[in-house]
């Protein structure tokens, strides 16, 4: 099993990547479902482009006026300390 695998620090630049690859790449966002089927050949993708360390979906954060915003990756452990 042989794949690109890359890891994006912005929302751009995995954007640019899932448009390079089309439709032969995949997002990795957390769990290891993705890989473990790919190793065991039920899924092939010719890319891996892991999402799990752009800020702006990490992150959890309120503005001047309480509106809450957590990303669509914050995990549970980050919710729970307000990390």
């Amino acid at each position: 099993m042989k794949f690109d695998y890359y890891a994006p620090s912005s929302l751009q630049e995995a954007f640019a990547l899932l448009a390079r690859e089309g439709g032969e790449a995949k997002v990795l966002a957390g769990g290891t479902d993705l890989l473990l089927q790919m190793r065991r050949r039920v899924r092939s993708y010719r890319a891996v482009v892991n999402i799990k360390s752009i800020p702006d979906l990490v992150g959890i954060s309120s503005d001047a006026g309480g509106d809450l915003s957590i990303g669509a990756a914050a995990t549970f452990r980050a919710l729970e300390t307000g990390a």
